[in-house]
């Protein structure tokens, strides 16, 4: 089973954590699993770009789409949680009236207990 949470990582970005889990696997480990990524753009929200759609596709779990509005300047940080070891694949959308304006497409390799950081430029 699949559940989407948000959660904020600071006052200052506007945009709430996304995250995707296995419910017993975020409940059985103490730490989370997964990614941490900090998207930056020169951008401007809302005039050129007014949300973020994520497409998440892992080796385990089903592909998972979600559209995040943006209410604040770049740049912004998204927490990807899985549940154990796996190669997750991540295509980033900046939208502006649901048209796609640009992307970034991240593929990596997730370790048991850690929040691996990556950069996304939009």
């Amino acid at each position: 089973m699949i559940r989407t949470r948000t959660r904020a990582l600071s006052p200052r970005w506007a945009l709430a954590a996304l995250s995707l889990a296995a419910a017993l696997g975020s409940a059985s480990c103490g730490e989370a699993t997964g990614l941490l990524l900090t998207i930056e753009s020169s951008y401007r929200v809302p005039g050129e770009v007014d949300a973020l759609m994520i497409r998440i596709q892992s080796e385990v779990y089903a592909e998972r789409l979600q559209q995040i509005p943006l209410s604040g300047p770049f740049p912004h940080t998204l927490i990807v949680e899985v549940n154990g070891p796996e190669t997750v694949t991540v295509t980033l959308h900046a939208m502006r009236q649901d048209r796609i304006v640009t992307s970034a497409h991240l593929e990596a390799t997730v370790t048991w207990g850690r929040l691996k950081p990556y950069t996304l430029s939009l």
